[in-house]
């Protein structure tokens, strides 16, 4: 896959659209985790460098119209933040920009689509960055309406994603303005797909994967594209229930989907490489999900029994696979990791992935939702190759699906 990159435009003194993923959970007023703002700041800083104008569009949960609760307004705060700017909220009576001798950050409370939004954004100022509202409080968006994205695309002269957690997505900011625009990917975005890439076309073997997770339908895609190279799948969660259900292991009322389709799926990839399945031998179970722990071997679970995480033979048998892997992929939990009691495999397993991927010899990928807050939590960012944004678009990718956004940046 070729993208076009951003030394490829001419973006010198030019107005820009840049598409950023900027979708943050708050607790409160403080945003839990800023990576996904803090991801896109060495294409901002490109841009500044170019004397560009720059106006930042983003989306925020799900909102059913123009619900504040998911303003980006904390977003483009903590952007300022990070970017050293001053903050300014530019509310939707107002006129003209202010003027500061100092550099700032404009957001607008207005619609992204409003018809005020044009001439104040043509009054920016070469170095300005202008955060607009959350683009789904327009229908537009999720519709990919082409008048809408044409709306945008008004707005700039270029367009650049760096929103690759949202790339899996045919919606107007994503797949329509890049056919509207001199396109090009962000500097973070290409170097996750390179890393992606890496995995699936270069691997230095052995290849070891470790998934979980509660659904395996989320993930068979993309498990049974890397199981084709793979030397080792390691599964834990509700992936791993269905497998040893399936396998005649009595799971008790452990998470996983319960329909026929999940016990299909993994019938077939148990069928097709059980040689390269690994699952677990000991368990963590309770009679409730807050309830007293105990550790069996997975033949000495009950019916009244809940599996709540790997037990430790368990972790020793999947350190001893992460050990021997070159390539190593990490996509979801091993266990309810939410609660501490429960918590411990997918740390210990965490942690290694981690050591082992900070050896220059050895290269790690991680992603998915559920993993970040795990390696949020033990602060283990720095040390693995490629931690990606994206959940569902990482799984796409390595599925080996096309993926709307990047098909449009593509030469």
């Amino acid at each position: 896959m070729r993208l076009k990159a951003l030394s490829e435009l001419r973006l010198n003194k030019k107005t820009v659209l840049v598409r950023t993923g900027f979708d943050i959970t708050t607790r409160g007023s403080e945003i839990e985790d800023d990576y996904r703002v803090a991801d896109a700041i060495p294409t901002l800083q490109h841009l500044i460098k170019s004397h560009c104008k720059i106006i930042v569009i983003s989306h925020r949960g799900r909102p059913e119209g123009a619900d504040q609760k998911y303003s980006l307004e904390p977003a483009a705060r903590r952007l300022a933040e990070l970017l050293e700017r001053k903050f300014v909220v530019i509310e939707t009576d107002q006129k003209k920009l202010p003027e500061y001798s100092v550099p700032h950050l404009y957001f607008f409370k207005h619609s992204p689509d409003s018809d005020a939004l044009a001439e104040l954004l043509a009054s920016l100022r070469e170095g300005d960055i202008a955060v607009l509202e959350n683009l789904r409080f327009v229908a537009g968006e999720q519709k990919a309406d082409i008048a809408f994205a044409k709306k945008l695309a008004s707005y700039a002269e270029a367009y650049v994603n760096e929103a690759f957690s949202v790339s899996h997505r045919a919606q107007a900011s994503v797949a329509l303005l890049p056919k509207l625009l001199p396109s090009a990917a962000g500097l973070s975005l290409q170097k996750e797909i390179a890393a992606l890439q890496n995995v699936l076309l270069r691997p230095k073997k052995p290849v070891v994967v470790m998934m979980g997770g509660i659904k395996l339908s989320d993930k068979a895609e993309a498990l049974q594209n890397l199981l084709k190279f793979a030397d080792y799948a390691l599964l834990g969660g509700g992936l791993a229930n269905v497998f040893l259900k399936v396998r005649g292991f009595e799971v008790g009322k452990s998470v996983f989907a319960e329909d026929g389709s999940e016990e299909r799926l993994a019938k077939q990839m148990w069928r097709d490489y059980r040689e390269k399945i690994i699952l677990p031998i000991d368990v963590i179970v309770s009679r409730s999900r807050e309830g007293e722990p105990e550790c069996l071997k997975i033949e000495q679970v009950k019916p009244e029994h809940i599996i709540l995480d790997i037990g430790p033979q368990t972790i020793r048998l999947f350190s001893g696979y992460l050990k021997k892997g070159l390539t190593l992929v990490w996509g979801g939990p091993l266990g309810y990791f939410e609660n501490k009691t429960y918590s411990h495999g997918t740390f210990a397993l965490a942690w290694l992935f981690a050591a082992r991927s900070a050896n220059p010899k050895i290269f790690g990928v991680a992603g998915g939702g559920q993993t970040l807050e795990v390696i949020k939590k033990l602060n283990l960012r720095q040390d693995i190759d490629c931690v990606s944004t994206g959940g569902g678009a990482m799984l796409d990718f390595l599925a080996g699906k096309t993926l709307p956004g990047l098909e449009a940046l593509q030469k």
